[in-house]
């Protein structure tokens, strides 16, 4: 089933007669070069810092998303929350959490879990790693060291 973009988006228009792309397209498109950027990274701390430095360009998107507060499936927000978790901007993420739970959005297909289920147990995963570790809980920037998805 191919995601709803929010309705308060419109369509782009093309320059020249090209492919014609919605905004939410075009963060479909951006999302999947930085998927594509997180395959060629080895390395767990590497992959969080791609990650950390490419959720900005997504960070107007996931504001519009959240402040029109409207049902309507987003796989940019929904891969952008995991992604906060993953490099433990837990406050970002609980946002898009509380979004996703309220208007019943789900995880992309490659995420074997529910919503709820999946920032539960990766955030408490998290924290008990960095309590072990003595490191600070949800720090933005302290990614988990045990793996950080792609």
């Amino acid at each position: 089933m191919e995601p709803n973009p929010p309705a308060f988006f419109g369509t782009m228009p093309s320059s020249g007669g090209g492919i014609h792309a919605n905004a939410y397209e075009l963060q479909l498109i951006a999302l999947a070069d930085a998927k594509r950027a997180l395959k060629q990274v080895q390395s767990v701390e590497r992959k969080a810092d791609v990650k950390r430095r490419v959720l900005p360009q997504f960070q107007d998107w996931i504001a519009g998303v959240l402040e029109a507060g409207k049902p309507g499936q987003d796989d940019v927000l929904m891969t952008c929350m995991v992604w906060q978790i993953d490099v433990g901007d837990f406050d970002a993420a609980l946002k898009s959490a509380a979004h996703a739970l309220a208007h019943g959005l789900t995880l992309p297909d490659q995420y074997k879990r529910d919503v709820a289920t999946l920032v539960a147990e990766e955030i408490a995963e998290q924290s008990l790693t960095a309590l072990v570790s003595g490191r600070q809980v949800g720090q933005p920037g302290q990614p988990r060291q045990d793996h950080v998805r792609s």
